[in-house]
């Protein structure tokens, strides 16, 4: 037997969500992505395919599990609370957005803060 052991990178550019089992063709162009990420003041949500309808619970955590925001609405409006957020007051470090659907689908972030 014959054994290899490897990593792989992910670059920061491409972190985007995207179904892992897409129910038909067209679920296949539907992403999440959020930006800028690394952040400093604060971050936008891109959607790609998706209905702008379709609303959403955000959720952030640091990475101790502590809940900064949460919000619930479509990507519009998510986008406009995160803007006037005050998450410039929030310390560097790493933090986990939660995203979830009306279908309960969930979809995942690691942010970093500068």
């Amino acid at each position: 037997m014959v054994y290899c052991m490897a990593y792989k990178v992910n670059p920061w550019s491409q972190q985007s969500f995207r179904l892992a089992n897409p129910e038909d063709k067209n679920e296949e162009l539907n992403s999440l992505s959020i930006i800028p990420n690394p952040f400093s003041y604060s971050f936008s949500i891109r959607s790609s395919g998706i209905n702008d309808a379709t609303e959403y619970t955000l959720i952030l955590n640091t990475i101790l599990g502590k809940q900064i925001l949460h919000f619930k609405g479509t990507i519009d409006y998510l986008n406009k609370e995160l803007q006037e957020s005050l998450l410039v007051n929030q310390p560097s470090g790493i933090y986990l957005l939660t995203l979830r659907d009306v279908e309960n689908r969930k979809y995942q972030f690691k942010l970093i803060k500068n």
